[in-house]
């Protein structure tokens, strides 16, 4: 079983076996004993309101003792709580397979997050080493200067001289 905590500090418990399995199917509508893992890891990472949904289904009864409706619950899925429910979802997926086939999902899942880790250092990485005056005057040759403000201040030189009043 694996715990987590949701964004009000509830811990919550996770439980998978072929019951809450069947149940997630039946309610809604996701095989959690796929064969095609990577398929099925793929569509809750991508899809937070199905991820809480499943996750709703298999702590549904944990949530009728606290008097929390799913609503309730999804309402307190946000960011680190939502990586919580992830990472103790996917335990459970490890846990619940047969032993041959628990190694291969363990390695394939470490892999998975070591591609996740580089992709988002390599999307920090490219963020980081954006030339935005570059962008910025690229965007105003081309006509897109609606939302974009450049904060580069004019040289004296490129400014507009205030005409002089002259004394006669």
């Amino acid at each position: 079983m694996q715990t987590f905590l949701d964004n009000n500090e509830r811990s919550w418990t996770l439980s998978l076996n072929v019951g809450s399995a069947k149940k997630v199917k039946d309610l809604v509508g996701f095989d959690l004993l796929s064969e095609d893992v990577g398929e099925m890891v793929g569509q809750l990472s991508v899809d937070a309101v199905l991820l809480c949904e499943v996750i709703f289904c298999l702590i549904s009864d944990q949530a009728e003792k606290k008097s929390v409706t799913d609503l309730e619950f999804l309402e307190a899925m946000a960011g680190d709580s939502i990586e919580a429910a992830t990472q103790a979802l996917l335990a459970e997926i490890v846990l619940f397979s047969r032993p041959r086939k628990r190694k291969v999902l363990e390695l394939a899942l470490a892999k998975m997050a070591e591609a996740e880790t580089l992709l988002l250092n390599r999307a920090e990485r490219m963020i980081e080493e954006q030339d935005l005056e570059a962008l910025v005057e690229k965007a105003m040759a081309e006509g897109e200067t609606s939302g974009v403000s450049s904060s580069r201040s004019l040289d004296p030189s490129e400014s507009t001289p205030v005409p002089s009043v002259s004394e006669s």
